[in-house]
């Protein structure tokens, strides 16, 4: 199984860290979001998506995270969303996961997805496909 990068640069110079992201995320989603490990180089899970974000390296002025390949495309646009509102931009990197336009009306509260969209969101990815994914990017464009 491969993985997603997602990078975030903060000008500022003052990354959040672990915490802070997960309690952002949490707040913007209305979900869940639990912390596992110790400190910064614990994981956030979102038990509704089944989802994890890991490997969490943060400096003072970056943030780098992994999940698992395919990115699920509400929690990586919303963790985007969040790390936006702290002051974070997206990486350069062209290895590096980058925000989905078609994706971008899920940027919202769960509540405020259709049940449509939550039932596909919470589909578990197969190996490294999530084919109902396409039907998202379709109904947002």
């Amino acid at each position: 199984m491969g993985l997603v990068v997602g990078e975030w640069r903060f000008p500022s110079g003052t990354a959040p860290g672990v915490a802070a992201i997960a309690e952002a995320l949490a707040r913007a989603t209305g979900l869940e979001v639990r912390r596992e490990g110790p400190g910064e180089d614990g994981a956030l899970r979102v038990p509704a998506l089944r989802e994890r974000l890991f490997d969490w390296r943060i400096d003072d002025a970056l943030v780098t995270v992994h999940g698992f390949v395919p990115a699920h495309p509400y929690l990586w646009e919303m963790l985007d969303a969040v790390m936006a509102s702290l002051g974070g931009r997206v990486g350069e990197a062209v290895h590096l996961w980058r925000p989905d336009p078609a994706h971008a009306a899920l940027r919202r509260p769960w509540q405020a997805l259709t049940p449509a969209e939550r039932v596909i969101l919470r589909m578990p990815t197969v190996g490294a496909w999530r084919p109902l994914d396409r039907l998202l990017a379709r109904k947002a464009s």
